[in-house]
């Protein structure tokens, strides 16, 4: 028989003894636990909404595209200084 996409079972099959069920209370518990987080943190999300102040339209675009992304090599790249020193005139 395939095995199950239940972890429980699984772990049931391979180990048996206080570990397990031990194992078996905290998931259960986390399970009963989850809808509270996440209305928790849809709360949390909802009441700190407002603080964030909204990105400026046509804000730096040098935070975005790291220099280091553009080589891919871990050393500086040639190409990022060059978009350092062109980017302010994209910006404006």
């Amino acid at each position: 028989m395939a095995a199950s996409l239940r972890p429980e079972v699984n772990w049931g099959r391979k180990y048996a003894g206080p570990g397990r069920d031990r194992w078996l209370k905290t998931t259960a518990a986390q399970a009963e636990q989850a809808p509270a987080r996440a209305r928790a943190a849809s709360s949390y999300l909802a009441a700190h909404a407002m603080t964030v102040p909204p990105e400026p339209v046509g804000s730096d675009l040098s935070r975005l595209v790291h220099p280091g992304w553009l080589g891919m090599t871990g050393g500086p790249s040639r190409s990022g200084r060059r978009l350092r020193r062109v980017l302010p005139e994209i910006v404006g």
